[in-house]
């Protein structure tokens, strides 16, 4: 009984953290990396990273026009943008 607990917690610390879900105004997205355009002016955002990655906010569509935010992952903000990057 005792080995298989072992075998157990050993098989559970082995498998890589699940990436949570990345929300935009309240849809969800891949969680892959990558850059999404959820605007074509920029406008205030509401951001939920749940993931394990990083996201990067950008003021144009296209991820492009500078960063105005990061996002680490766990957290939430409202940041002003028209696209988001994934890292």
């Amino acid at each position: 009984m005792v080995s298989g607990v072992f075998a157990a917690a050993a098989v559970s610390a082995a498998a890589p953290a699940q990436a949570g879900p990345f929300r935009i105004d309240g849809r969800t997205y891949a969680s892959a990396p990558g850059c999404v355009t959820v605007r074509t002016f920029p406008q205030r955002l509401d951001i939920t990273n749940d993931t394990t990655l990083r996201a990067r906010v950008y003021l144009l569509p296209g991820c492009r026009g500078g960063v105005t935010r990061l996002v680490p992952a766990g957290h939430r903000a409202h940041p002003f943008g028209a696209s988001v990057l994934l890292d």
